[in-house]
């Protein structure tokens, strides 16, 4: 059953523009929930409420060689990701990965790669790693983002993506979202497409032997959902056809290595 979304309520938010050399890297910040009501499932009844601004920059689609699109290890910064040792969101590459830290009790940390426009068919890999967080908390979620696009119409920003996210606590489940704030104030921008309680195949957890892979396959409308070498679902989904990739962290006090970061044709 698809979590229901109770209407959402205003809440002012952030931008963050951060100039990286001669390229401009598009950030943008969400704002958690105050504690509420939960589902069945035991997690939030309602998803963060971004109030996203204007942070775009032109984005150059990649260069395809034979399947592969693009790999970072992550282990340095050689694709412009957002650098920040002080603050409320920390970005920093240490141990061998990229390391995002939200310190911040109303927002989320995302971060976006930059100068990538991804069209027709693909695979994003990624993996995590928990390094501390409240395992406890219902919000303790964290993920990629995907088909990430920013406009502005009318004199408003628009902001459309899908995420891919697992809520790590012992009653989670992972959770495959649509975002798209074009239809105003009024209107939820958050739309649930599929949603999972994991299985055996999660490593629940903290430390690196509770690191985990996901992976989501792009065709068309078509999405198909991997954690560690498991499918473990599939979803349809046909409004947005191409956009950027990045991820998230979602809860103040908790710390996500990202590291072996894909791109592929499939």
């Amino acid at each position: 059953k698809k979590i229901e979304l109770k209407k959402w309520q205003k809440i002012t938010a952030l931008a963050l523009a951060i100039l990286l050399g001669v390229s401009v890297f598009s950030m943008f910040l969400f704002s958690h929930p105050n504690p509420g009501p939960t589902s069945k499932k035991g997690v939030p009844a309602e998803h963060i409420r971004p109030n996203l601004q204007a942070i775009s920059a032109e984005q150059a689609t990649a260069t395809t060689t034979a399947n592969t699109i693009l790999i970072d290890p992550l282990n340095q910064n050689i694709h412009n990701w957002p650098v920040a040792s002080t603050g409320y969101k920390i970005y920093v590459f240490k141990d061998g990965a990229y390391h995002i830290t939200d310190n911040d009790p109303n927002q989320s940390a995302p971060a976006i790669l930059a100068d990538v426009n991804l069209k027709g068919p693909m695979a994003y890999t990624l993996t995590m790693e928990e390094i501390k967080g409240n395992d406890a908390s219902v919000n303790n979620s964290f993920g990629m983002i995907f088909r990430f696009n920013s406009q502005v119409q009318g004199g408003r920003n628009i902001f459309t993506f899908y995420s891919f996210e697992v809520v790590n606590t012992h009653d989670g489940e992972y959770q495959f979202w649509k975002y798209d704030n074009s239809k105003g104030p009024s209107a939820n921008p958050w739309k649930s497409i599929w949603d999972m309680k994991f299985g055996n195949e999660f490593h629940l957890g903290q430390g690196p032997q509770n690191s985990n892979t996901f992976k989501v396959v792009v065709n068309g409308k078509y999405f198909t959902l991997t954690v560690n070498g498991k499918k473990i679902g599939t979803a349809e989904e046909s409004s947005l056809t191409s956009g950027g990739v990045g991820m998230i962290v979602n809860l103040k006090g908790t710390e996500i290595a990202f590291s072996d970061l894909k791109l592929t044709n499939n």
